[in-house]
């Protein structure tokens, strides 16, 4: 992991902490958030690291592993589908102290099991004041309690074992309170609990024909606008190919119309908006 300096332009190499020599498979996504002025992070495959700016990545705190997905439920950094030891937990869900993204050992911590279908995790994102946890079979809502020793209340949504849930973990994207897209089984969806509604349309056998000859990780996202005076509130759906190659699939979610793109080398891995003065 770099970081970077200007003046000129150079990149830093960060040092690992003691016990940890590399940042394990970087083919899968990083879940990423800012908290308390450090930079978490974690895919699941060694402990939650952060970055506060000093020349060295550290652990953070006591946490016992890492987890391949990361968000904030009110004053708790949230980790799902977690891997501790050498063990996978995909049902398993954790979380810091309150206000501090450090401990995990004090009361207000806490860490608990969906285990109410068949299914996995399949990425967390925060909307509001609730966090939503994506399953392949369904939906879990949490909701900060302000009681000390139960903190988070749990709500499952699509509990049966062939509910509609988030096929492809990293397709889960939001924006605000507005909009939580995902990828199922048939189609793709935007979630308006306590339903879920299809939003692939006249489109959507094209795009599953695209998800089938898929030989990568699919992702998604919400982007807001292409530029300054250029609003385009849009879900960006990334199929990578074989040979390198990648179709993406864009909808403006106004209009609610579909669009495609191809690229003959590479897949989209990263889109935002930057400012300059």
């Amino acid at each position: 992991m770099y970081a970077i300096t200007v003046g000129p332009i150079t990149l830093n190499a960060l040092s690992f902490p003691a016990g940890v020599t590399d940042l394990g498979s970087v083919e899968r996504p990083f879940g990423i958030l800012g908290l308390r002025n450090r930079v978490y992070f974690s895919n699941g495959t060694v402990k939650l690291l952060y970055t506060d700016g000093s020349s060295s990545l550290k652990i953070a705190g006591d946490v016992p592993g890492g987890a391949r997905f990361l968000a904030v439920v009110g004053t708790y950094l949230f980790m799902a589908y977690l891997r501790e030891g050498s063990i996978d937990l995909p049902t398993t869900v954790r979380w810091s102290a309150s206000g501090d993204p450090n401990s995990y050992s004090q009361t207000s911590s806490g860490v608990n099991q969906l285990i109410e279908v068949p299914d996995e995790i399949t990425g967390v994102v925060s909307v509001g004041r609730s966090l939503f946890i994506a399953r392949t079979n369904g939906v879990t809502v949490v909701t900060p309690t302000g009681i000390g020793i139960a903190p988070l209340a749990f709500e499952n949504f699509s509990t049966e074992p062939e509910g509609v849930g988030n096929k492809y973990p990293y397709t889960l994207a939001a924006y605000g309170n507005r909009y939580v897209l995902f990828v199922s089984d048939d189609n793709v969806y935007e979630m308006t609990l306590p339903t879920v509604v299809p939003i692939g349309g006249a489109n959507k056998r094209e795009i599953f024909k695209d998800i089938a000859a898929t030989n990568g990780i699919i992702t998604g996202r919400i982007v807001p606008n292409l530029g300054v005076d250029f609003d385009f509130l849009s879900y960006w759906l990334t199929i990578p190919k074989a040979g390198g190659a990648s179709t993406t699939w864009v909808l403006n979610l106004e209009n609610r119309a579909w669009s495609k793109f191809e690229s003959p080398t590479g897949a989209l891995g990263a889109l935002a908006t930057v400012f300059t003065t």
